[in-house]
């Protein structure tokens, strides 16, 4: 098995995307791999018809500060269970090319990712999750939102069982 040095964990602060943070900081802990916490800002969801009376860039720019916020805070609460503050990095653009460009420039071995709300894949997949599993030059791992994010207790079972 290929060496994993680096994990993505691309966020949208859904459930989803939380639970497979939790399971992408365990993973990191575990394997001693750098974690890098990446929150893509889709452009095109803040602007169309649907928003008169709202300025784009400023909402865009109100969007872009919250973002940061909340990635910080889901880097500081994660920090207990990675053993350090993960490194976060925020984008704007379409979501699966820049969960794949920042694969390549940081050079990820392995992307965990929740699984998304629109079906893809006979419904399996969201969108953008079905995207970065067919583009993506390393493994992706896609956590459903009923999974535990407690790998520690199978972990510990794995080692006492060898």
């Amino acid at each position: 098995m290929t060496d994993v040095r680096t994990i993505l964990c691309p966020v949208d602060f859904s459930p989803r995307a939380l639970v497979a943070a939790r399971k992408a900081a365990l993973l990191g802990r575990s394997l001693d791999a750098q974690l890098v916490l990446l929150h893509v800002v889709d452009l095109i969801f803040l602007s169309g018809p649907g928003l008169v009376g709202f300025e784009p860039s400023q909402l865009s720019l109100d969007h872009d500060r919250t973002a940061r916020e909340q990635l910080m805070a889901l880097a500081d609460e994660l920090a207990p269970t990675y053993g350090s503050k993960p490194q976060i990095r925020l984008c704007a653009g379409p979501a699966h090319s820049l969960i794949l460009d920042v694969a390549k420039e940081r050079e990820a071995s392995l992307i965990v990712m929740g699984r998304g709300q629109h079906g893809g894949l006979g419904g399996l997949l969201g969108r953008v999750a079905e995207r970065v599993v067919r583009c993506a030059k390393c493994p992706v791992l896609i956590c459903p939102a009923d999974a535990r994010a407690d790998l520690g207790h199978t972990n510990r079972q794995a080692q006492t069982s060898l």
